[in-house]
């Protein structure tokens, strides 16, 4: 029985823990003022610099498409297929092709930029195939 009494004792502590931690988090956010002094398009357009369309063609496809929400504490073997996949899917949506290294090569930055956000294994895998092998391909048919 006071067994019993114990663990219900510590489960109201735990929450009255947890109530206090949410209040307090509640009141820094209304601190906290979200509005930036800035203004955040301007901003964006800064730190991309180049490439604004892809870049935010990128974001955006990245930001909603639920294959590339992070997976975490998977076999390696299923890492690498996965950015693989994801691999794929950026280059069936065109943000980067080998091609860019003759056109447009701050191109394959920006989509290296982006990618990496999202999934570094893939950001690694993006590099080996297009900057290692692709480039030097584009390059022997110049």
């Amino acid at each position: 029985m006071a067994l019993v009494q114990r663990l219900q004792s510590v489960c109201l502590h735990r929450s009255a823990v947890s109530l206090r931690f949410l209040s307090e988090q509640a009141k820094l956010r209304e601190a906290w003022n979200p509005t930036p002094s800035f203004d955040p398009k301007l901003m964006t357009e800064f730190l991309d610099d180049q490439n604004h369309e892809l870049h935010a063609n990128m974001r955006e496809f990245l930001s909603t498409d639920k294959f590339f929400v992070p997976q975490y504490d998977i076999p390696l073997a299923e890492e690498r297929e996965l950015a693989l996949q994801r691999l794929k899917q950026l280059c069936d949506k065109k943000f980067i092709s080998v091609h860019f290294f003759s056109t447009n090569p701050t191109a394959v930055f920006a989509a290296h930029e982006n990618a990496s956000i999202v999934d570094g294994a893939m950001a690694t895998k993006m590099t080996v195939q297009f900057n290692l092998f692709g480039g030097k391909i584009v390059n022997l048919t110049f």
